[in-house]
């Protein structure tokens, strides 16, 4: 673009580029084209591919060189607060803001001391209470273990006193079904003791109101309205009143003198015991062996007490709670 006097823009071509003096281009300097061009690089290329480029355009007028204005920006002005320079050796300030500062500065150093002596001392609290806290944990610690130890003991006696207890059932089992069997065997023991006893108190009724016939049909002596002389009907009072008027009848009939009796029948040989009574003999002469002392409880129960040792009479509460201090009493 060159603008000539009239102020008309023209177009019009640029000149070819020529040489000009003092563009550094006066020698002539071997230029080496490598062939890196992308021309060069085609795989087809026209032989007259440099005719075809178009020339530059030729410029024509007054050619002027515009050259741009430098900008410069301005720089802002330093903040520079009221303090002396720095080969100053002591700082310039008025006396009043010099005690106002001294005097703040002593306030800050004594809150910021008795904050520090608060906080050390809450700390310190802190640190007592932990401790105390850590003394009590320990403690129901211990009282916790020992108190886990006597139930391991109190859980080892009581598995044996069980086990004994179980063996003690089984045995008394036993012995209820042993000693039923002997109270039946016993109870019809009795009841045909009884039978016998009634049969003979009949036998010795008779006998001796037959002995009461002959005394009074024999005997003048006695008179007819006379009461036997028996306590009672029982076979003992009979068997003794009988044994009387039997006496009374030999010495009426044979006189006191032993003179006339023949030979009294001989005993020997014959059973003294009725079915009855050989049972109820068999009964009590043979004990029943489970009311012996059983060796197997005995064992569990010295094993229990072994096991156990003084635990069996150690009390079941511990003798200090783990929450509080001092002693429990019972009251």
């Amino acid at each position: 673009m060159i603008k000539n006097p009239e102020h008309v823009t023209i177009r019009q071509p640029l000149p070819s580029p020529i040489r000009t003096q003092g563009d550094g281009m006066e020698n002539e300097i071997e230029v080496k084209n490598e062939g890196k061009c992308l021309g060069d690089q085609l795989i087809y290329r026209a032989p007259d591919l440099k005719h075809f480029s178009p020339t530059p355009p030729v410029i024509t007028g007054r050619i002027i060189n515009l050259i741009p204005k430098t900008v410069t920006q301005g720089k802002e002005p330093k903040f520079i607060p009221y303090e002396p320079y720095k080969a100053a050796v002591k700082p310039i300030f008025p006396m009043r803001k010099k005690s106002m500062r001294r005097e703040l500065k002593n306030l800050l150093v004594a809150a910021v001391g008795e904050d520090l002596q608060t906080r050390v001392h809450l700390l310190t609290e802190d640190k007592l209470q932990l401790a105390r806290a850590l003394l009590n944990s320990a403690q129901r610690l211990s009282t916790h273990q020992e108190q886990t130890e006597w139930l391991a003991g109190q859980c080892e006696v009581w598995r044996s006193k069980f086990l004994a207890s179980s063996l003690m059932v089984e045995e008394l089992a036993r012995w209820k079904a042993a000693l039923g069997q002997k109270a039946t065997d016993l109870q019809e023991g009795l009841k045909r003791i009884l039978e016998e006893h009634s049969k003979v108190r009949e036998s010795l009724l008779n006998t001796y109101r037959n002995l009461c016939v002959l005394r009074e049909n024999f005997d003048h002596t006695c008179s007819s309205n006379r009461k036997p002389d028996l306590a009672s009907s029982n076979i003992l009072d009979l068997a003794a009143g009988t044994s009387r008027l039997s006496a009374n009848l030999r010495v009426t009939f044979l006189g006191s003198s032993n003179g006339q009796v023949r030979s009294e029948p001989d005993f020997t040989g014959l059973d003294m015991s009725t079915c009855a009574e050989k049972a109820a003999e068999t009964l009590l002469s043979n004990p029943t062996p489970l009311l012996l002392s059983d060796a197997a409880c005995s064992a569990v129960m010295g094993a229990a007490v072994a096991v156990g040792g003084q635990m069996l009479l150690r009390p079941s509460i511990p003798a200090c709670c783990g929450h509080c201090s001092g002693e429990i009493k019972l009251v």
